[in-house]
């Protein structure tokens, strides 16, 4: 009888490449604005199209022109977009930005309802992968419509900031949420003892005084030099359990107590006391 647990199943092993099927002439190797992106889908794409077809233009950091591909061609009415299909050329081709493109068989440039639902969840996806999606074009017989150029882009990523919020997708926000930020790390950080600051270079002694971190730190240097961080960080901590006293504030108490800066006589301090290894007794 077989043991199930030492049965071996294999599984494929899978690589996924960019295929380059044809090349394509263009007037224009750099994009500078809408109108030359749908001069050049309507001569490459749209001449004589009776059905309505999505392209995905990838585009580098310079906004260079580095490849085309065809999403989705559907019928006379629309087609079949997904964002998965969509920056899966994009992603291969190791693009920075993309354009999209797509026609209206019957000529009338104006977006639908689908339209601006799918190019918000491009959007969306386009800030999820960190590709910027400049613009989505519709393209009509002798005109076109330019999400970027109609500011519909922005509406796009308001309500993109608003469902992807976990992705830190919310930097640029409205006026009023901004505001509100601010005052609530006010708020936050009002109050806090200013030596937790991560990139203080100097740490201000404490006052002198019987209930005072450095009266306590005066009393267990003076009562035993060779006392360690460690130990020092705990019995600070015993007495003031708020306190944000760490192995930078002992080592500072440390090496004053050293130059005699702390009880006005120098002390013989070693630099770190090590613990001996309890296994090696």
């Amino acid at each position: 009888m077989t043991d199930p647990f030492l049965k071996r199943y294999r599984i494929p092993r899978q690589r996924i490449s960019l295929v380059r099927d044809g090349s394509v002439l263009s007037n224009w190797k750099v994009f500078q604005n809408s109108r030359q992106i749908y001069e050049f889908a309507r001569e490459q794409f749209y001449t004589d199209a009776d059905r309505e077809q999505f392209y995905a233009l990838a585009l580098d950091s310079k906004n260079r022109l580095i490849g085309v591909n065809l999403v989705s061609q559907g019928s006379l009415t629309g087609s079949i977009v997904t964002p998965a299909e969509s920056f899966k050329p994009v992603l291969l081709s190791n693009a920075a930005a993309v354009a999209f493109v797509h026609n209206h068989p019957s000529g009338d440039c104006a977006p639908s309802r689908e339209d601006r639902e799918c190019t918000a969840r491009l959007v969306k996806a386009g800030r999820i992968l960190g590709i910027r999606v400049l613009d989505h074009i519709v393209c009509g017989w002798s005109e076109y419509f330019s999400f970027a150029d109609a500011g519909l882009l922005d509406e796009c990523g308001e309500e993109v900031r608003e469902v992807a919020a976990d992705f830190n997708a919310a930097r640029k926000g409205t006026r009023e949420t901004t505001k509100r930020r601010i005052q609530m790390k006010k708020k936050e950080t009002k109050g806090r003892n200013p030596v937790k600051a991560k990139h203080s270079k100097t740490i201000k002694a404490v006052p002198t005084g019987k209930n005072t971190i450095k009266q306590v730190v005066i009393d267990l240097i003076t009562a035993n030099s060779e006392i360690s961080n460690e130990e020092m960080m705990a019995a600070v901590k015993a007495q003031f359990p708020k306190s944000a006293f760490d192995s930078r504030h002992a080592a500072w108490y440390r090496s004053q107590a050293r130059k005699g800066l702390l009880t006005g006589t120098p002390i013989a301090i070693p630099k770190q006391t090590k613990r001996s290894d309890p296994q090696s007794q």
